[in-house]
């Protein structure tokens, strides 16, 4: 439909309402629920305009930082064609190098999602939405979906962007078909919003979701686990500049992304347009960037380039996934590298721990010791090992006696001191039983000498 009819329709349909509007019988208006009369559209329009320049002048900021991140748009020809959603696909030389690329990915997604088989890189897709808004619901909609791959190009990303709500069921269809053959399914923050928003939309028009027994490896939990101590903050934004070292230059903030789409949909203005494709893709891609650097980092390629407080992270994060051999490397790694105090403490039992469960108890000991003489703080669970190690493992009753009073000496939990109190009485009656058999030992002995 050309732009002439369409205007003509809008001068039509407007026609219509303002006459409708005029026959309405003032009885028919309701004013507890409603301030302004019907009768008179040409208020309601100048209040409604004077509540946009209160908008727009209580919204400058965002404006002027809206327009100078859009200047150098020119979507306006592609934008208004023909009716139906737009698709763009762009390529980066960024690939996986080699067959060990490949296989780092694949190793990755079978190790975090507990997958039975390992998966093609060429069938991982990286999916990012842009909503028009975060609060979810029917309300929400995600109005531009960008889908990235590795290919015989490199790195391929395909965007889909809906230019008005009633594109959304024919935008759908094409991710449908694009997400076909899709092994895993790779995202950032995406099992919390983005893949139930867009399983929501596909409900509403009447599709099947094609992911259903798709791997899924949601980005954000691991990046946590291995940076969230050092960083503190692990979106996106901060794990690109302080883990991949990029440095984006005239993005649009994502608070922004929202307000440049329902003024598209207002306006019909492209300006804006291309910078959220442009902040889309390189959310797209800097996630297939730091999946194949946590690949790296499980594969011990890149774990000499991690801080000693991301190897310390690391190495409880492969503890819990049953990596053992590779928890001690990182742990090990940690404390040669130089840790903070309290993640030092917590390396060092994490260590002696180790070295517990593979039955070297005397040098576990060593730890534990070491451990209690260094810290300042009382160390309950540390003792606890000690006291252990000497009454059940070495029989030195008399040492496990000294640690028990030593614990019941510092300890302030009341729950804490009963059972204290409970394993020195048990150490006590060990070693009173202990002195009795030597006393009779001693006194057979000088029997049988008279």
């Amino acid at each position: 439909m050309s732009l002439s009819k369409k205007l003509i329709q809008q001068q039509l349909l407007k026609n219509r309402n303002e006459a409708s509007l005029s026959s309405v019988p003032p009885k028919a208006v309701d004013e507890s629920t409603s301030t302004l009369p019907l009768s008179k559209p040409s208020e309601i329009q100048s209040s409604l305009e004077k509540l946009r320049r209160r908008a727009r002048g209580s919204q400058l900021d965002r404006d002027s930082l809206t327009l100078r991140l859009s200047n150098q748009d020119v979507f306006s020809e592609s934008l208004d064609g023909n009716n139906s959603f737009l698709r763009r696909i762009s390529h980066s030389a960024f690939g996986l190098d080699d067959q060990q690329g490949a296989a780092k990915i694949g190793r990755l997604i079978q190790l975090l999602c507990r997958a039975e088989t390992a998966v093609d890189s060429r069938s991982v897709a990286f999916v990012d939405t842009e909503t028009t808004g975060l609060s979810g619901g029917a309300g929400t909609v995600a109005f531009l979906v960008g889908v990235g791959r590795w290919t015989d190009s490199g790195f391929t990303v395909e965007q889909y962007l809906m230019r008005d709500y009633d594109q959304e069921r024919a935008m759908l269809l094409a991710l449908r078909e694009s997400l076909a053959n899709t092994q895993a399914l790779v995202t950032f923050n995406g099992k919390a919003f983005d893949i139930p928003l867009l399983q929501s939309r596909f409900v509403l028009a009447r599709q099947r979701w094609p992911l259903v027994r798709v791997v899924h490896l949601d980005l954000l939990h691991p990046a946590r686990r291995i940076w969230k101590l050092r960083l503190a903050n692990c979106s996106l934004a901060n794990l690109e500049r302080d883990v991949l070292g990029i440095e984006r230059e005239n993005d649009i903030p994502g608070h922004l992304i929202p307000y440049v789409y329902f003024r598209y949909i207002r306006t019909r203005s492209p300006r804006g347009i291309r910078s959220i494709l442009s902040h889309n893709r390189q959310d797209i891609e800097t996630l297939a960037r730091l999946t194949l650097r946590m690949g790296e980092i499980f594969s011990c390629q890149s774990g000499k380039d991690l801080d000693p407080v991301d190897l310390f992270s690391a190495g409880r994060y492969a503890h819990a996934l049953g990596e053992r051999d590779l928890a001690i490397l990182w742990n090990e790694a940690a404390l040669q590298g130089g840790l903070p105090k309290n993640q030092e403490l917590e390396a060092r039992k994490t260590q002696a721990a180790r070295l517990k469960e593979q039955k070297r108890y005397s040098e576990a000991a060593e730890l534990w010791r070491d451990l209690t003489e260094r810290s300042e703080s009382f160390l309950e669970d540390i003792e606890e090992e000690l006291a252990i190690h000497h009454e059940h493992r070495t029989r030195d009753l008399e040492e496990a006696l000294r640690v028990s009073e030593r614990a019941l000496a510092q300890l302030q939990d009341r729950t804490m001191l009963k059972k204290w109190e409970h394993r020195r009485a048990r150490v006590v009656r060990k070693l009173t039983r202990r002195v009795q058999a030597e006393e009779t030992l001693l006194f057979r002995s000088l029997s049988s000498n008279d």
